[in-house]
């Protein structure tokens, strides 16, 4: 019984996981992310396949604790700035598209000159 209550805990983690490629491949294509962030995710993947380690990966579990460490804090960094960084430039673009769009609402007055006649 435990154990299906907490595989229903990762349910949501898991299928974030799955979304995950999707939105790093749409994060990277988008033009609005600043190109510091989209450096981290291959920065990341050098570093997994580079030889050089914090922790050498023939201990065994430790050593690969750092290549998912790494890789974990990558891309939750990567997604967390940019979309941050997506969603202040759409803020910035709704505002200026709101002020283009409002419309000033103040008292008027009809004057009708045709009923009037002119007199000398």
């Amino acid at each position: 019984m435990h154990i299906l209550i907490n595989l229903l805990r990762l349910l949501p983690f898991l299928l974030n996981i799955v979304k995950m490629p999707k939105l790093i491949y749409q994060l990277m294509a988008n033009p609005g992310v600043p190109m510091k962030f989209k450096l981290l995710i291959p920065g990341a993947l050098i570093y997994l396949i580079s030889p050089i380690d914090l922790i050498r990966d023939f201990i065994p579990i430790i050593g690969h604790f750092d290549d998912i460490l790494i890789i974990i804090a990558a891309i939750t960094f990567f997604i967390g700035q940019a979309s941050k960084s997506i969603l202040l430039e759409s803020n910035k673009k709704n505002k200026t598209e709101k002020e283009k769009k409002s419309v000033i609402v103040n008292e008027y007055k009809i004057i009708d000159n045709e009923d009037e006649e002119i007199r000398e």
